[in-house]
């Protein structure tokens, strides 16, 4: 495969993590999408592989049952891709060590993917998490 066959390939990729992984809730995806080898930089412990992204999916889902993830723009070179998106959600579960308070929020998201052999091997991640806080009451100005 050329590399703009590849790198249109992962995005491809990266759109199926979104809308079908994720916001679809086929959690059974991660083993075909994610490498066995998978660090996810981005989450509250560093969790590896097919596995690892799975707990750190339903972990998020238990505090925000309703979460959506929408791609705004996502760029590709080579085996890299970069998204950025706005998250919405309800928070009816503890996060952060805040109890459930049944408000919805919506904040802006950025994720870098890194590709080996068709999957992803490198997930670094940044969450507005300042607006979400503050949407959530747990933050106030």
């Amino acid at each position: 495969m050329d590399q703009a066959s590849a790198t249109e390939q992962n995005k491809a990729t990266v759109r199926r993590v979104y809308e079908e992984f994720t916001n679809q809730r086929r959690l059974e995806l991660a083993a075909e999408l994610f490498s066995p080898d998978f660090v996810d930089h981005g989450a509250p412990e560093t969790r590896r592989g097919a596995q690892g992204v799975t707990e750190t999916t339903r972990a998020f889902l238990a505090a925000f049952p309703d979460f959506q993830f929408e791609i705004d723009t996502m760029m590709a070179e080579g085996d890299l891709v970069h998204v950025r998106g706005t998250i919405t959600g309800t928070q009816l579960g503890p996060y952060a060590g805040l109890p459930a308070s049944g408000k919805q929020a919506r904040w802006s998201a950025m994720d870098d993917f890194r590709f080996e052999n068709g999957k992803i091997m490198e997930r670094w991640t940044e969450r507005n998490r300042i607006a979400l806080l503050r949407q959530l009451g747990a933050l106030k100005g």
